[in-house]
C-alpha cells in the first residue's frame, strides 16, 4: 500500500470519527524512515581491507544518527507516545551513541589489524530498544534496521 493511501485511509477514519489518535500515520512515516535508512545500509560497501573499516563505521552511525532524529521529529501518537519514547525512541539515541563511541574506536585503530580485530567483538547492538514492541506496533522495518548488529 503506499504511503499516500495509507495516509490518505487515516484522514478518512478520523473524519468519519475512527481516529487512532495519529498511529497509522505515524507508523507510515516511522516506516518511510526506517526503509530510507535500510536503502541507505544495503547500498554501504562491505569492508574488505583495513582501512575501509572506520569509513564504513562511520557511515552506518550517520544512517542511524538521521534515522534516529528522523523519528525523533515525527509526532507520536498520543495514547502510545510515553511507550514509544521509553521503549524505542530513547533507547535507540543510546544505540547511536554507542555507535558514535565504536566509530571513534575503529578510527583510532586505524588500519592495524591487531586493533580492529577485537574491536569485532565489541560491536554495538539494539541496547533496549524493545524490538518486539517495535514489530508488535506494526514496525518490522525499524526493528530490523535497529538489530542489524546483533
Amino acid at each position: 500500500m503506499s504511503r499516500a493511501l495509507l495516509l490518505s485511509t487515516a484522514l478518512l477514519l478520523t473524519a468519519c470519527g475512527g481516529a487512532d489518535d495519529g498511529k497509522a500515520a505515524f507508523v507510515a512515516d516511522a516506516k518511510a524512515v526506517c526503509e530510507r535508512a535500510a536503502t541507505d545500509s544495503e547500498a554501504l560497501k562491505t569492508p574488505a581491507a583495513p582501512a575501509e573499516f572506520a569509513p564504513y563505521a562511520e557511515s552506518l552511525v550517520e544512517i542511524a544518527r538521521q534515522a534516529q532524529q528522523d523519528l525523533e521529529t515525527l509526532e507520536l501518537p498520543e495514547a502510545d507516545a510515553k511507550d514509544l519514547e521509553s521503549r524505542v525512541i530513547e533507547p535507540f539515541a543510546d544505540v547511536v551513541a554507542e555507535g558514535e563511541a565504536f566509530a571513534m574506536k575503529v578510527k583510532d585503530a586505524g588500519e592495524d589489524q591487531a586493533k580492529l580485530l577485537p574491536l569485532l567483538s565489541q560491536l554495538p547492538d539494539s541496547g533496549d530498544v524493545d524490538l518486539q514492541y517495535l514489530r508488535d506496533y506494526g514496525l518490522g522495518t525499524c526493528a530490523d534496521v535497529i538489530s542489524q548488529t546483533d
